[in-house]
């Protein structure tokens, strides 16, 4: 049987492909191989990528030397949206390939980045609804590395931002704090809320919070003491298997003695806007 090189094996892989496109019409264009409509938009099995896994040939994994800690995700949960992927670099300057491999689709995709860091893989160049597998690969003093691979399915990986400051919103009544603030999409979020006494060495107490999955808006409450300063922050989630948590948002300072019912949110010098209790 030929032995072909990594290269040829690449372009043999990507001519399949082509050829898959010109026969399989619509359903591959969308991202879907004909088996996986049979069996219903989702239906995925986990299987490891058929490239070369040939530690032998001066590929070198996992190195300092190399990339390493490669994550991919998109931002929202819609089948437009591209797929976000970031890497750290290096201990040496190299310019960094991208590339994905599905094994049931026989296809292989390489995106030359110079030396960024990340990059942002179109929605076209996605079998969205797959099991991918992702790697970045650099060349330096004639050796490849090749950073650890990461298998996602894109249509799960899913990483929101965190909420803006600014547009949370707060209100307090009767030892009750209710935060609110826009979703980035309709749908069942889970958000985590964590919370301190602002002054001393406190440590985080958190909270979870479920939204309504037809809402625009979050609408979160807890018992926060009212004699204290608090600072919180809110990450959030979309609950499926694969998405991942934000980042948590920039702190949000509650001021002690506010009115009830008063709502207020945090300017950008920090102060709160809100009406002090007299």
């Amino acid at each position: 049987m030929t032995d072909f090189s990594y290269v040829d094996r690449l372009e043999k892989l990507r001519l399949f492909s082509l050829e898959n496109r010109r026969s399989g019409g619509d359903l591959i264009e969308a991202g879907l191989s004909r088996t996986e409509e049979e069996q219903g938009r989702g239906t995925l099995c986990t299987q490891y990528c058929q490239e070369d896994e040939d530690r032998s040939r001066n590929v070198i994994i996992g190195a300092s030397e190399g990339p390493s800690a490669l994550t991919c995700y998109r931002q929202r949960s819609g089948d437009a949206e591209p797929l976000r992927c970031m890497w750290i670099a290096g201990k040496d300057m190299a310019e960094y390939k991208l590339c994905y491999c599905c094994d049931t689709c026989k296809k292989c995709e390489s995106f030359l980045v110079e030396n960024r860091t990340s990059y942002t893989v179109p929605r076209d160049n996605l079998y969205i609804a797959k099991n991918l597998t992702f790697w970045v690969e650099s060349d330096t003093g004639g050796r490849r590395f090749k950073s650890e691979k990461l298998y996602i399915v894109p249509q799960t990986s899913i990483k929101y931002d965190p909420p803006l400051d600014k547009e949370i919103w707060l209100q307090r009544s009767s030892g009750q704090l209710t935060l609110s603030w826009e979703k980035p999409e309709v749908k069942q979020i889970f958000n985590e809320i964590r919370y301190r006494r602002a002054r001393g060495p406190w440590a985080w107490n958190k909270t979870i919070c479920v939204s309504n999955e037809s809402e625009a808006r979050e609408i979160c409450s807890f018992w926060l003491e009212s004699s204290a300063v608090f600072q919180l922050q809110i990450r959030r989630n979309l609950h499926l298997n694969g998405s991942h948590w934000s980042e948590w948002s920039k702190i949000i300072f509650v001021p002690s003695g506010f009115k009830t019912g008063n709502v207020f949110n945090r300017k950008d010098d920090g102060a709160v806007r809100g009406e002090r209790a007299e």
